[in-house]
């Protein structure tokens, strides 16, 4: 079963892989307002909206905002 995230275009469609969903990012962050960067040097995505940066990053799954990462806690 498939549910359509953009009625307008049925190539945008969540996937699950293993046991995760995958959604469109793009299509959701531009629809929000936000601006997305693709870097292809180390396959990052970074999504900019106002003055914050969010770096969504899968294995392991974490996140940083502006204006640095955060270190590892141990």
């Amino acid at each position: 079963q498939s549910v359509p995230i953009d009625p307008e275009n049925a190539a945008v469609m969540p996937l699950i892989i293993n046991g995760r969903t995958m959604m469109p990012l793009r299509f959701i962050a531009e629809n929000l307002g936000c601006e997305v960067e693709w870097i292809s040097e180390n396959s990052q995505i970074i999504i900019r909206y106002t003055s914050k940066a969010f770096a969504p990053q899968p294995e392991p799954p974490k996140t940083w905002l502006d204006p640095q990462p955060e270190p590892p806690m141990n």
